[in-house]
């Protein structure tokens, strides 16, 4: 006859293993994670390498104690109410950036920031006459832009000449927003991962740099 301790005892040593197999995955999937921090503002630069005088920039690093492999970054605008004649749709910009790629992202203890371009005035339906048209009228049609524009003898035309560009397309509609989307590569695991979106307002966007990380 079998010992009843040893159901007893494989009872519980199986009991045991479950339970720690779940906290290992959970530690592992949970805890050890690569992470992204946003900086929770647009940086506004002056510089003399763009037409405008001006350059947006974005920050953002990976705050967890595993790396992110073959990183990807999307960046868009999204706002509503740019074409009266459609009121329902949401204009949806990709905005080209400074890079948009990266190989590798270490983890927290490297201290290490990344800090890319927006390219704004490259978006690709500005270069569309059709669209840039409607954008354009628009910038003439509301005060608050159409006035900033002619204090700074600035043709509402001219999205590379514009210094305040980003802010002039967010305030086209109401609730207008820059969303920003990281896809990577969890190091340890292999799983592809989305961080984000990180959503900015208009009222964001600060003409300052980024403060030094304290880590």
């Amino acid at each position: 006859m079998v010992n009843p301790n040893f159901w007893i005892n494989n009872f519980v040593g199986l009991v045991i293993g479950i339970l720690g197999s779940i906290i290992v995955w959970w530690i592992f999937s949970h805890i050890l994670v690569p992470k992204i921090r946003f900086e929770n503002f647009i940086s506004k630069v002056k510089t003399n390498e763009t037409k405008s005088g001006i350059k947006y920039r974005l920050a953002f690093r990976n705050n967890g104690r595993r790396a992110i492999i073959d990183v990807e970054i999307i960046v868009r605008l999204s706002i509503p109410l740019i074409n009266s004649a459609f009121p329902d749709n949401l204009s949806i910009f990709s905005i080209p950036l400074g890079y948009s790629r990266l190989p590798k992202m270490e983890s927290k203890k490297s201290c290490r920031r990344h800090i890319t371009r927006l390219d704004v005035h490259q978006i690709e339906e500005l270069i569309n006459p059709h669209i840039a048209n409607t954008i354009s009228h628009s910038f003439e049609t509301i005060p608050d832009i159409s006035k900033d524009l002619k204090i700074r003898g600035i043709d509402a035309k001219d999205f590379e000449g514009n210094p305040n560009l980003l802010e002039h397309l967010m305030r086209l509609g109401n609730g207008a927003t820059l969303q920003v989307f990281i896809f990577g590569y969890d190091e340890f695991s292999g799983a592809r991962k989305l961080f984000g979106p990180k959503v900015y307002k208009v009222t964001e966007i600060k003409h300052r740099r980024f403060p030094k990380l304290s880590c």
